[in-house]
């Protein structure tokens, strides 16, 4: 999967790093973190959230159903629309 080089612009000076690349093909809905997690075949929770999940996050290519909760059980997270244009 390549990415347009606007990436770069709309992360400001941050970077997609390639989990973010990785973690963005797997969303396709609503999905848990769990959900996410198994998708891409990682176990370690930590290496996750600090590598996948908040960096996208961050770059506000994701975006959680509930922000008020962060650690809700019923957390899930979506694409947003910046999200859903990097893959097209």
């Amino acid at each position: 999967m390549t990415f347009p080089k606007s990436v770069a612009d709309v992360a400001s000076a941050q970077q997609v790093t390639p989990q973010v690349e990785l973690l963005l093909t797997v969303i396709s809905n609503e999905h848990s973190r769990k959900e996410i997690q198994e998708s891409l075949k990682l176990s370690d929770r930590n290496n996750f959230s600090e590598n996948y999940l908040k960096p996208a996050l961050d770059l506000k290519v994701i975006e959680m159903t509930i922000p008020d909760k962060p650690q809700s059980s019923k957390q899930q997270y979506r694409l947003t629309a910046l999200g859903k244009s990097l893959l097209k």
